[in-house]
Formats: structure tokens, sequence, C-alpha cells
């Protein structure tokens, strides 16, 4: 995976911004999406990702409308419009959009971005952002990287990112900066959460290919309990091989998704841990050393944290990995397998996302 340190500021912040991007292939499937369309849309950029914005939160509008979009579209010209769309958790709601075509050589339109700076507010910022979006995406020629971060910085509250690279690294193309910075990271993090829907669909095929996913995630799974065991093997091993087993008997009805099978037989371990628990009649699944660190940290227990993770300030990045580790009990060590990041990535990310909860408590 690529080092955070080694992308390029603009694809950092937009990471993080608190504006909607997402970016669409010709056949208008998302190849890249920032947490401001998570905190948006309550989709997680992995369910996200392979899938049609138009069909997971849209869709709501009459086919003529959607027709006249994609023929604008298809002419080179950006939109902006109101629709209705459809947050996961069912709630509608009206809000303008701002679509248009990434050129490439001789009209070519490999992507499609979509964009709307939910941070903006008042003053007719909106009304500003949107002929500035036509000015900037509606010229019908290949657009250069370098006028695309001047929109970014001008939009997107990151005016003081430096977005200097060594000349001739994209030769200017925004696509060249839209491949290498954007969708190959994206790629590269849902990479195993692929191998996985491979292995799920092979074993749900013929169950003897089952045991590729017990050699991929045993030791992770066995790691787990023994962490909250308190190394005791011989239960280490028992509950993990009755994780596996419950896998087993439900494959077939198992979904594959852009989640990674290793977060599902985890959530596996984590209910049969607190069943082992609650025969023990045993209240809390945290040692010594992580109940003082929640307690520095002002989160609560367990069984209310959920009601605090849901507050609308919390970056879905923060609730993420706050809920990984105090909802359901992830080490540090398992919440960086799942990330694909660094277990040092994970300290900083928790340490952040605590310092912002205090904040909002």
């Amino acid at each position: 995976m690529q080092a955070a340190s080694a992308r390029h500021p603009v694809a950092q912040a937009l990471e993080h911004s608190l504006g909607m991007l997402v970016i669409t292939d010709g056949a208008g499937v998302a190849v890249y999406a920032n947490e401001g369309a998570e905190r948006r849309t309550g989709y997680a950029i992995a369910e996200t990702i392979g899938k049609k914005p138009g069909r997971l939160w849209g869709g709501h509008m009459p086919q003529i409308f959607y027709d006249a979009l994609w023929a604008d579209l298809r002419q080179a010209r950006p939109v902006i419009t109101d629709l209705e769309n459809q947050r996961k958790n069912g709630q509608r709601y009206q809000e303008r959009v701002h679509i248009a075509p990434i050129i490439r050589e001789k009209a070519e339109t490999p992507f499609f971005i979509a964009a709307q700076p939910f941070h903006l507010e008042g003053d007719g910022s909106m009304e500003r952002f949107g002929a500035d979006f036509k000015r900037v995406f509606g010229t019908g020629k290949r657009m250069s990287d370098a006028r695309f971060f001047g929109w970014v910085n001008r939009w997107f509250g990151i005016e003081s990112v430096s977005t200097s690279r060594e000349k001739g690294e994209y030769e200017g193309s925004l696509v060249n900066f839209i491949e290498n910075e954007l969708i190959h990271p994206m790629r590269e993090r849902f990479a195993a959460r692929e191998e996985d829907r491979v292995l799920v669909e092979a074993a749900q095929a013929d169950a003897r290919e089952f045991r590729r996913l017990y050699v991929k995630y045993a030791s992770l799974v066995k790691r787990y309990f023994l962490r909250h065991l308190s190394y005791d093997r011989d239960m280490a091993d028992d509950l993990t091989q009755e994780t596996f087993y419950r896998a087993l008997v439900y494959l077939s009805g198992f979904t594959a998704t852009n989640a990674s099978y290793g977060t599902y037989l985890l959530r596996v371990a984590h209910n049969l841990l607190v069943n082992h628990y609650r025969k023990k009649r045993m209240i809390s699944l945290f040692d010594d050393r992580e109940q003082e660190a929640a307690a520095s940290c002002a989160v609560v227990a367990p069984q209310v944290s959920g009601q605090i993770l849901d507050l609308p300030a919390l970056r879905a990045s923060e609730r993420e990995v706050l809920s990984m580790k105090y909802q359901e009990g992830f080490s540090g060590h398992e919440i960086a397998a799942l990330l694909g990041i660094s277990e040092n990535a994970v300290k900083l990310r928790l340490s952040r996302a605590r310092k912002h909860l205090k904040e909002l408590l």
C-alpha cells in the first residue's frame, strides 16, 4: 500500500475533506469516494466503490430526468441540477448535484466527477461554486492537473496545501493524476477484499475451498481470542474452531461485498467471546490497561458508546476506528490488519479521534 507520506498532498486533503467528491468510470461505477461522501450518504467508502451511485443512493427521479442528465454528460457538458437522493438509513433528502465529465485526448471520457462542497454555507457560496464548476469543467477539452489543483484549493478548504511536485510527473494530465493518486490507492486499499470475494465465491461453489479462507485468517482470529482470554490457548483454539465452523455453516448465505471476510470473521469471533463471558458472568471485555485508556480519553462504557458515536460532527473515519476499538473490542493489531495500515497509524487515528470526541463531549 502506498504510504500516506508519499501521496500527493491534494490527494490526501481530498480524502479527508468535508466536501463530497466521487469519481466514476465511464459506465458510472464508482472508482473513488472520499470521507465527505461517506458522511453525506451514510454509505461506507467500501460500500460505494464498485457500485453505481445512481442506484446506491439515487434513482428517485423520473427516468426522463436521468436520460436528459446523461445526454448532457455525453456531450461533455457539466450538469448542475436539484434532485432527491436517499441515505443508507432510508432518509430521503433534496440536494443540488454538480457532475462533469473528465476529458482525455480525442474527447474520450474515462471518468465522471461529482462534487458537493457541503461545508460551504450562506452568502451565495453554492451559487459561486456552481458557476466556477461550469467554467472549470465545461471547456470540452482535456484539463490539466494544475487547473484542477487550483479548483480544489478554492473550494475544498485546503488553501494551505502545497501542490508542487516534480515537473512532468503527470505530464500536466488530470487523468493521470486521478489514476495514480486517487484510483490506484483506492484499489490497493481494497485489493485484499477483492481477493476475499474470489475466495468466498470459490468456497461457495466447493466447500473444500473454504480451507483457503481458514489458512488466510486462522492466525488473525486466534490472536484476537488470545488477547482477550489472557492467552488461554486451549480456549482460544476452541473458540477459533467454533468461529470457522459457524462461518462455514452460513457460507451459502454470505454475500461478498467490499468488506473484508476477515472483518466478518472477527465479528463472529466477537459474538462468541461475548457469549463466553456472559456464561462466566463477566461484565467487561477490556483488560485493565484498556479500561484505563478508555477512561483517560473520556470514552464511555461500550453499552452506551454507540449513542455517542452517532454524533453528526464525528468524522466517518473517527467513528470507524472508535467503534472497532471500543464497541467491537478489536486490538490495535487487528484494526491495522483490517484497515491495511500500520499499528502506529492506528494509534495516531485513535488519538486524534479520542481528542475530537472529548472536545465534542
